[in-house]
């Protein structure tokens, strides 16, 4: 497009420039033709108009020249030299990074109660000190992992493939007073270990990974303007394997409460992407998807009492659901050599509808069996590296 304006331009600018000299020619020789005056005074203004005509003419066709010149010359070049940057090669190329990943949210439930420390509510009643999932996520701190991928690159494609790992997160959370920790508020003698019990310790682990592969369309050139934008589309694979193990002490026994489970979520997602090239070796990403993920979820729950002699709960079951994913990512790209880049990047992943552990607890005498996928996580944290294109 630019092409055609800048040839329609000067086509129209030579035939202005053109009438232009045909006009000062004109006014200088019709200046030239009139009849001299015998008196001094007309011969001298005459003379005055004949030069400022052709001076102003000159000088006007001078101007016009040059910005008509300007003017082509902008819109005939690209905002950004397309052979000055060194992304823009065609090819295969391969980047590690290291990962630092961390994980939170989660519903609110009671692991351990605490008849032993508490305060006076407003109603005059009672509010035990209690261990909760909530405040243990938040005992997961950022753990390391690594992701690697592969990508091929056209001026306005890309097709690329990677994959996630990051290692487990653990929190978890201890009592210890005599005679005074329960399990369970509503059932509190239905485990006899699990009540009035001297110490008891809540462990909750989880663990993350995701593979995907993406195609993304650039409307502009990917790197060759000053700003690109386009569209992706692909599909993923997340693993969320969670473990929570509740042991309570009484007196010389001991007994666990487990919940194992397993996310395993194909999906299929799509989004956008928007560039910012400000300079040849440096480049800024923007990238956001959403999608949907079918959950084939299953968990696994254990229940021991009388010094794990007696099985109050051994079963398995599953599940399947439709979660939302929702993730966004913005990388710094730095390119000093014409085969290597630098780079760094911020990345989460927002999920809505999974399995996780606390959420499947069932303490009443009840032997229903049961999966609820109502859990929600969100996995945020960046990732540094290097890439290779051949």
């Amino acid at each position: 497009m630019f092409g055609v304006l800048s040839s329609w331009f000067m086509k129209k600018s030579f035939l202005l420039t053109r009438y232009v000299n045909k006009l000062q020619i004109a006014c200088c020789g019709f200046a030239q033709s009139i009849p001299r005056m015998p008196a001094v005074f007309m011969n001298t203004v005459w003379h005055a108009g004949n030069q400022f005509c052709c001076a102003s003419l000159a000088l006007f066709v001078t101007y016009l020249r040059s910005g008509l010149a300007i003017t082509c010359s902008l819109l005939s070049l690209e905002l950004f030299s397309a052979e000055d940057n060194w992304s823009l090669n065609d090819g295969f190329a391969i980047w590690g990074d290291f990962a630092y990943y961390r994980r939170s949210q989660g519903n609110k439930h009671r692991f351990i109660i605490d008849e032993g420390h508490g305060k006076q509510n407003s109603c005059g009643g009672c509010s035990y000190d209690k261990c909760l999932s909530s405040k243990v996520v938040k005992d997961f701190d950022y753990e390391p992992g690594f992701q690697v991928g592969i990508v091929y690159m056209t001026r306005h494609s890309m097709l690329e493939a990677k994959y996630l790992f990051v290692q487990e997160w653990e929190g978890s959370c201890h009592k210890d007073d005599p005679g005074l920790l329960y399990f369970s508020a509503s059932h509190p003698t239905y485990a006899q270990d699990f009540y009035k019990a001297d110490k008891a310790s809540a462990v909750y682990r989880s663990q993350f990974q995701n593979g995907e592969v993406n195609y993304f369309y650039y409307i502009t050139p990917r790197r060759g303007d000053y700003f690109s934008g386009g569209w992706l589309a692909g599909i993923r694979y997340i693993s969320l394997t969670e473990n929570l193990e509740i042991e309570f002490h009484k007196g010389a026994d001991k007994s666990p409460y487990r919940v194992h489970v397993w996310n395993h979520m194909p999906a299929i997602q799509a989004g956008g992407t928007i560039g910012w090239n400000p300079w040849r070796t440096l480049s800024w990403d923007f990238t956001a998807k959403v999608g949907v993920g079918f959950d084939c979820g299953r968990q696994h729950t254990y229940w021991g009492d009388v010094d794990n002699t007696v099985t109050l709960r051994d079963y398995e079951a599953k599940k399947f659901s439709l979660p939302l994913l929702v993730g966004g990512a913005v990388a710094l790209t730095y390119q000093p050599w014409r085969f290597i880049n630098l780079h760094v990047a911020y990345e989460f992943i927002y999920l809505n509808g999974i399995l996780l552990a606390p959420d499947q607890m069932h303490k009443s005498p009840n032997p229903e069996h049961h999966v609820r996928a109502i859990g929600q996580s969100f996995i945020y944290g960046g990732t540094a590296g290097v890439t290779f294109t051949f």
